[in-house]
């Protein structure tokens, strides 16, 4: 008798109405409270998004690069790489930038604008690609990649090798790095005849 009370006591809770408008409001809520989650997760997905660093590769410069040599002034077309921020807040941190042409020794660090191996970027910054150095007396050529592996004005070293129509056919790959910012996943890479030939004068 016992049981048959508390069965037909539980079957009578569940049919009543009372409990079937609460299990909609549950249904209600629960419905609710999902859309209003999935809400907030992608509004905070958006802004991340627009928050978070992102450099891009954007275009080739040349100009004239300033030295004085034994009290004479010497100037070389210097080749740039422009690196610009495409989105972001604040700035892109500690960026540097990897220099690599096959079967060379060239395989380091260059240096930014103004010979220092890292920099921040808050709209575009300049990375050296390289320097073209003519001996006047013999007209050869020669490609100049800069490196500051100290950090140091005064210690920027030289890596020198002589410039030949079948250098010109090699490619020069550029990776970036950024301590807070996301960087190109592909390297940036060009001939180096294809960057005298299409860098924009500055």
């Amino acid at each position: 008798m016992l049981a048959i009370y508390s069965t037909g006591v539980v079957t009578g809770f569940f049919i009543s109405p009372s409990y079937q408008n609460q299990t909609k409001a549950i249904g209600l809520a629960a419905i609710v409270i999902t859309i209003l989650g999935t809400g907030v997760g992608m509004w905070k997905a958006i802004t991340d998004w627009y928050r978070e660093n992102v450099l891009e590769y954007d275009g080739l410069f040349v100009r004239q690069q300033h030295y004085s040599r034994a009290g004479q002034d010497v100037y070389r077309p210097a080749y740039y790489l422009r690196i610009k921020r495409k989105r972001g807040r604040g700035r892109a941190e500690n960026c540097d930038g990897l220099i690599t042409i096959n079967e060379t020794e060239i395989n380091d660090n260059t240096v930014w604008e103004g010979d220092v191996p890292y920099t921040h970027i808050s709209i575009q910054k300049n990375l050296k690609l390289f320097e073209v150095a003519e001996n006047n007396s013999t007209h050869e050529k020669e490609l100049v990649f800069r490196s500051n592996p100290f950090d140091s004005r005064e210690k920027v070293t030289e890596n020198r090798i002589y410039y030949t129509d079948e250098l010109g056919k090699r490619t020069i790959s550029v990776k970036l790095g950024s301590s807070n910012a996301s960087v190109p996943s592909k390297p940036f890479a060009r001939t180096i005849k294809e960057i005298i030939e299409n860098s924009q004068q500055e």
